[in-house]
């Protein structure tokens, strides 16, 4: 008897960690232990369980879900390493656009991050959820740093939630230099966190500029969640020029196309 309610209090744990991880789309170990206290041995245990079911996916740091509809997430050193050239050149434009003393919104992401290097020694102000920019940043007295607080979301090392949506609306911004996992006519700009489309909204909405930093490998892709359409974009800046069609938009649209 007391067997039978052991393996049926696994198998509730189980399926409550294949939802979490659902739900969250991305998962550190520590932070599922954390969670559901337990140990990290019963932890991979469980794991395996879920793994050899299909419905999540080991990758480096933790685990993903394998929903149809969860694009494709890897954490954020995996992630910073790959189109690096293209992501560093796209950097490069984007801090080309920043004068000094602006105030300018930089999201999280590992293009946005690649901007630190360029704008380094510019006297402006930067607000992020970033942590890893944060990091990079604070080297240098000349730019005045507002982190927006909140959660930490540890697969992108970004702040996220209501603390940060509310830091956001309460400031005027210059320009605002956005990521996005897809770009497409259709849904515009997406993402594939919630709490993190959240904020860009409330960045979107508070710039007076607005210029999302896309590698080409991003036209044409259709994330979880828009968070804005093209057409309310001032400028796209990639490493190459797009397809016909993307160009045609923006040149109807009046959009800034850099490249």
């Amino acid at each position: 008897m007391e067997e039978k309610v052991v393996t049926v209090m696994k198998e509730e744990r189980i399926k409550q960690i294949e939802n979490y991880i659902n739900e969250n789309e991305l998962c550190s170990l520590d932070h599922l232990c954390e969670v559901f206290n337990i140990s990290k041995a019963t932890l991979r245990r469980d794991l395996s369980t879920l793994e050899k079911s299909g419905s999540i996916r080991k990758v480096y740091g933790g685990v993903a879900s394998n929903k149809k509809d969860a694009k494709e997430l890897v954490p954020f050193m995996q992630r910073e390493i790959t189109h690096n050239e293209e992501k560093l050149h796209i950097g490069k434009l984007a801090a080309e656009l920043v004068s000094d003393g602006e105030t300018i919104y930089i999201d999280s992401g590992t293009t946005t991050l690649l901007m630190a290097e360029f704008i380094k020694n510019k006297n402006i102000t930067v607000v992020t959820g970033n942590l890893n920019l944060i990091n990079v940043l604070q080297e240098y007295p000349n730019i005045n740093i507002i982190g927006v607080g909140g959660q930490l979301a540890r697969g992108t090392n970004s702040f996220v939630g209501d603390l940060a949506v509310n830091t956001v609306l309460s400031l005027n911004i210059s320009k605002a230099f956005m990521a996005a996992t897809g770009a497409s006519l259709d849904a515009g700009l997406t993402n594939t966190s919630p709490l993190e489309t959240a904020i860009k909204k409330s960045a979107i909405a508070k710039s007076k500029k607005i210029y999302a930093l896309i590698d080409s490998s991003k036209w044409g892709v259709v994330s979880l969640m828009t968070y804005a359409n093209l057409n309310q974009i001032t400028g796209i800046i990639t490493n190459k020029a797009p397809r016909s069609k993307y160009s045609e938009y923006c040149n109807v649209h009046n959009i800034k196309l850099i490249y």
